[in-house]
Formats: structure tokens, C-alpha cells, sequence
């Protein structure tokens, strides 16, 4: 009942989607075969047989370095993944790069601020061979890292409101909203149009451009940096300092401005 709900979830966000469709993190092909995925990339090469049986056609490849070029996919699905990609920000700037202009990237992720994020993870402190594996994300957390591959989010869908433990469960109807409450969220990101001018990314020193906003930061910190303050988390604790270019224009400004004329 869980998985139905997930893929209710899942069908919503990817109905409209051009083909042909990719899935990061294909496992043994559950979701791929049950949503028409047309090809699914893994990095773990025992689990591919068993997807390949379901029909999915498969390639042992990690989302870190996709073995596609620019644009090759109308979707690319990313399901229960990114808690075990080692670098969750660059698995999506590959999805990004593979995504036509006009497609787009299904994300699906347990919230970690959920019941069921909770109780996965207190699993993975007891030693479960999954989940101790599993570094779970906040929804907020998941949009920072969608900022830094350049997408936004274009809708967003909840189910799994029954609790972990209170079962039998009944498949539910996914809801359109972003609910913390969740244990199943799927988040349909666009590709970020580019700034008029810009040749690299939507953010740099380009003043036309929209900043990137508040950058993710596992210490959660409310103080102000100083070389930044649209940002509230301070530079020695972000993460994602060194890529941060409203800092970088923040500073530049501010060294102009004592300079003088």
C-alpha cells in the first residue's frame, strides 16, 4: 500500500512529461517498470538484472557522471536517491544537464522532518544495512540543492500521512501541497531560464540576475554573514562556501566602495 501511494504520488508530477524518460538510481526497477521509465542507471551492478527482467533497460552508471549528452531525456526521475548519492547536489546538475529545455526532473524523498524520515533513520542508527546508509533531507534542504543545479520547482505533491507502526495502511490520494507531515513528497523541478547576458549561471556577479538565496547548511545556524546577508547562515559553517556568488558579489561591492572613486 505504501508503494501505490508513492506511485499515485509520482504519476501526478510526471503525466505531461516528454519521452523518452530516465531514472537515476534504478535498484531492481520496481518504480521504472510500474511508470513506463524507459531506461534506468545504477551503480550497484547486482541489482540491474533484476530490472532488467521487468523490462527496464539498464546501464551500470553512477549520477554523478551520466553517460548521456545535453538534453537527451524529456524526465529524469530521481526516487528515494538522492539520501545515498554522495553528492547530491552534483546528481542533480547531471539530471539538469540531461533534461531537454522543456522537460523535467521528478524528485521523490522521504523528508526527513516526516514520521517516516524519523523512523527510517532511527533504523539506520540500529545498523540496518539500508538506511544506515541514508543521509535523509529536509524538503527545504532538497530545494537549496535543487538552487545550486540551476532548477526550480514546479510543483509539489504529499501522501503517506498515516504513521510508521499504525498499520494496516490504505493507499491515499496524493495532495497538492508541500507537507511536512508527509512520509512521501514528489518535487517536479524546471531548468532555470537563464538571465539575459549570462553565459555561465543564472547568479553571478551579473546584477540583472536573481541571486541563489540562502545556500544549504547541515548546521542549522540563524546567524547573519556579514559578506552576505541574504544568506543566514555564517561562511564558516556553509557547506557550499566556496560557491557561493552572492557573497562573492557582495564582497567584490564592498571592496569597490572602499577603495573609493
Amino acid at each position: 500500500m505504501l508503494f501505490a501511494s508513492e506511485l499515485l504520488c509520482l504519476r501526478q508530477v510526471s503525466g505531461d512529461l516528454p519521452r523518452p524518460w530516465l531514472e537515476i538510481g534504478v535498484g531492481t526497477g520496481r518504480f521504472a517498470d510500474a511508470l513506463g521509465i524507459d531506461i534506468g542507471v545504477d551503480p550497484a551492478s547486482g541489482v540491474l538484472p533484476y530490472a532488467k527482467r521487468r523490462g527496464v533497460r539498464t546501464l551500470r552508471a553512477t549520477g554523478h557522471a551520466l553517460p548521456f549528452n545535453d538534453g537527451e531525456f524529456g524526465a529524469v526521475f530521481v526516487i528515494v536517491t538522492l539520501c545515498f548519492a554522495d553528492d547530491a547536489a552534483q546528481l542533480l546538475r547531471e539530471a539538469a544537464r540531461v533534461t531537454r529545455p522543456d522537460g523535467g526532473i521528478a524528485v521523490g524523498i522521504v523528508p526527513a522532518e516526516s514520521p517516516w524520515g524519523r523512523f527510517y533513520a532511527s533504523r539506520g542508527k540500529r545498523g540496518h544495512i539500508f538506511y544506515s546508509e541514508a543521509k535523509f533531507y529536509t524538503l527545504e534542504q532538497v530545494r537549496d540543492l535543487a538552487r545550486l543545479a540551476e532548477l526550480r520547482a514546479d510543483q509539489v505533491v504529499s501522501t503517506l500521512f498515516q504513521r510508521p507502526g499504525l498499520g494496516p495502511f490504505e493507499i491515499e490520494r496524493p495532495r497538492e501541497s508541500e507537507d511536512r507531515r508527509a512520509g512521501f513528497v514528489a518535487m517536479l523541478f524546471r531548468r532555470q531560464p537563464r538571465a539575459a547576458g549570462c553565459t555561465t549561471r543564472p547568479w553571478p556577479a551579473n546584477e540583472e540576475c536573481e541571486p541563489l538565496g540562502p545556500l544549504l547548511c547541515m548546521k542549522e545556524n540563524t546567524e547573519i554573514d556579514p559578506d552576505n546577508p541574504r544568506c543566514p547562515y555564517p561562511s564558516s559553517q556553509c557547506q557550499f562556501r566556496e560557491l557561493c556568488p552572492v557573497r562573492d558579489a557582495m564582497r567584490s561591492k564592498r571592496k569597490r566602495k572602499e577603495a573609493g572613486p
